[in-house]
């Protein structure tokens, strides 16, 4: 999923990567989803969703 090239494409435009494109459509479907990591800058990306409109 991270590598998704259609993800890729669709984020591009906004700047976003993969996963919040992923993370943002569950959002979107309401649809709880609790990511996970131990890197700041990912934890950073994963609060950073509902600043574009996908």
């Amino acid at each position: 999923m991270f590598d998704n090239p259609v993800l890729r494409r669709i984020g591009q435009p906004h700047s976003k990567t993969p996963a919040q494109m992923v993370l943002r459509w569950l959002t979107r479907q309401r649809i709880c989803a609790i990511p996970k990591s131990v890197h700041e800058e990912r934890i950073h990306e994963n609060h950073n969703i509902v600043d574009f409109q996908s």
